[in-house]
């Protein structure tokens, strides 16, 4: 089990991860301090650019798309693992459904918390309406 959800979660953290690159290669914007890359002290190089994601770029129809699908197959899945865990009698079915029952409850957790992650690490103002 807590194998199962340490793959779970770096898979998850990887995700956000390509998230937060897909939004610097679609804004065009760098990950790293120019002043720094170039090797140049002076204040006047650092610029304060404030990143916003607003809802009209692909990345956020992207995750609109995903969290909207996401969501569904979470709600499917915990129909089902409601179902099973209300039917079964064996005890090894109940916990596969508890286990089910956990796995979807934390994929719309973390679906639904995405822009919000996405905007701490980035330091946006506005990710996709968030």
């Amino acid at each position: 089990m807590i194998r199962v959800l340490n793959k779970k979660f770096l898979f998850l953290f990887l995700f956000f991860l390509g998230f937060v690159i897909a939004d610097s290669v679609l804004n065009g914007t760098n990950l790293t301090n120019d002043s720094l890359t170039n090797n140049s002290l002076t204040n006047s190089s650092v610029s304060s650019s404030v990143l916003s994601i607003t809802d009209d770029q692909p990345l956020c129809k992207i995750y609109s798309l995903i969290k909207t699908l996401g969501s569904i197959v979470a709600i499917i899945m915990l129909a089902y693992a409601g179902f099973q865990l209300i039917a079964s009698t064996d005890m090894l079915d109940r916990s596969n459904a508890k286990n089910i029952l956990a796995g979807a409850i934390i994929g719309l957790i973390i679906i639904w918390l995405a822009p919000l992650l996405v905007k701490f690490l980035t330091g946006s103002t506005d990710v996709c309406g968030f």
